[in-house]
């Protein structure tokens, strides 16, 4: 293992410091991104970093949901989260495809 690589917090924390423009010192472990003076498109501009930074595929809610360093660290940590990520887009998806369709609207996938 290579002790050089910075943890996944300080890299979290690099992330933010890069989208809210600040010293990475500054950037607090335990305070939501949006209070800590984020906005939903510097969000995604962190979305982007740790993607690249991690090669996992993640969704922006799932930011919103692990909206701290530390929540993020963690979930970034978690090997099976990639998969577990996934299952809950698709299925959080699907759900809104029920939604829409309970509610007479057309499905923006199907076959015109």
């Amino acid at each position: 293992m290579n002790d050089d690589k910075p943890d996944l917090a300080t890299q979290v924390a690099a992330a933010w410091a890069n989208a809210l423009d600040t010293p990475v010192a500054d950037v607090p472990l335990d305070t939501n991104f949006f209070d800590a003076g984020g906005d939903s498109l510097l969000l995604i501009v962190v979305l982007e970093e740790l993607q690249e930074l991690t090669d996992r595929t993640l969704e922006a809610a799932d930011l919103f949901q692990h909206n701290t360093v530390r929540a993020q660290a963690a979930l970034l940590a978690d090997e099976g989260g990639e998969r577990k990520l996934t299952l809950l887009g698709a299925r959080n998806r699907g759900s809104l495809l029920d939604r829409r369709r309970s509610a007479g609207q057309p499905d923006a996938t199907a076959d015109r």
